[in-house]
C-alpha cells in the first residue's frame, strides 16, 4: 500500500519542481489535494515551489491535508481555506485515517461528528471509496453501526507536535 501512494505523489512533487511561478505553483497544490490515491503530503509540503507558497492559502491547504482533518478546517478555516467536492471528499478520508489509526473499531456515531456527515449513506460511501483506494481494510456492520479495521495507512507525522505523543505510545507498549 504504502510504495503506491508514495508513488502517487511524484507526479506532482515533479510538475512542482517545474513550477514556473507561485500561481502555476498554487494550481498544482489544489490539483494535488483533489486527486485520487494521494494521501501522503510531507514531501510536497517541503518542496522548495511550496516552501515559496508560505503563508498564502496554498500552502495553508497542503499544510491542512498533511496534518490536519475535518473538524479542524469545518471549525477554523472554511472561510480562508474553500475546498472543492473532491476536495472535502479527501479531506473526509484523511480524518479517517487518524481516527483509524488511533482505534481498530470505529462507531458510526464517532465518525459521522469527525467527518461532519449527517447520513449513514454520506458515510458508508466515504469508507468504501476508502476501501476502494486500499487506504483502509475492515469490515464494515450496518447492524452494529461500526467499522472494524483491520489496517489503514498512516497519516504524516509533524515531528514538532507528534512526536511527544508517539513516544508515549511506543513507551506504554
Amino acid at each position: 500500500m504504502t510504495a503506491n501512494l508514495l508513488a502517487n505523489v511524484q507526479p506532482y512533487l515533479d510538475a512542482l519542481a517545474q513550477a514556473a511561478d507561485a500561481d502555476h505553483a498554487s494550481s498544482i497544490v489544489d490539483e494535488t489535494a483533489a486527486a485520487r490515491g494521494v494521501f501522503a503530503f510531507t514531501e510536497l509540503l517541503h518542496s522548495p515551489a511550496v516552501q515559496q507558497l508560505k503563508d498564502t492559502p496554498a500552502y495553508s491547504l497542503i499544510e491542512l491535508f498533511a496534518f490536519g482533518n475535518w473538524r479542524q478546517w469545518h471549525d477554523n478555516h472554511r472561510k480562508t481555506i474553500p475546498l472543492n467536492a473532491a476536495q472535502e471528499l479527501k479531506l473526509r478520508q484523511l480524518s479517517l485515517l487518524s481516527l483509524a489509526n488511533h482505534s481498530k473499531t470505529l462507531t458510526y456515531a464517532s465518525m459521522q461528528r469527525e467527518l461532519g456527515l449527517v447520513s449513514t449513506a454520506e458515510l458508508e460511501s466515504v469508507i468504501i471509496d476508502a476501501f476502494y483506494q486500499e487506504i483502509i481494510q475492515g469490515k464494515l456492520s450496518q447492524a452494529r453501526q461500526e467499522l472494524a479495521l483491520e489496517s489503514a495507512v498512516g497519516r504524516d507525522v509533524d515531528l514538532a507536535r507528534d512526536l511527544p505523543s508517539l513516544d508515549v505510545t511506543v513507551t506504554a507498549m
